[in-house]
């Protein structure tokens, strides 16, 4: 397995636990990596629960939508100030 140990994995498009993004959060993790997860409104509860059921720090998730550029970079940024190497 790739060693990802030091950087953040940004994934959008987790629902649930029966989503793809989900499958992928899990594998990034699983590979060393901080991940960073995005949501929408109503989302919110059951993707942070994943998050601290897989013991993910919920520092790294926020609301955006994948609509709107400004919120995708302001997100992205935001993980950057928070652990400068980002896996995209």
């Amino acid at each position: 397995m790739i060693n990802n140990q030091d950087k953040v994995a940004v994934v959008f498009g987790v629902r649930n636990d029966s989503s793809i993004a989900y499958d992928i959060a899990v594998k990034l993790q699983q590979s060393g990596c901080k991940v960073a997860l995005s949501y929408v409104a109503d989302t919110k509860e059951e993707v942070l629960f994943l998050m601290e059921k897989l013991g993910m720090d919920t520092r790294f998730a926020a609301e955006v939508d994948v609509r709107n550029e400004e919120q995708i970079t302001e997100f992205i940024s935001s993980q950057h100030r928070l652990k400068c190497s980002l896996v995209l």
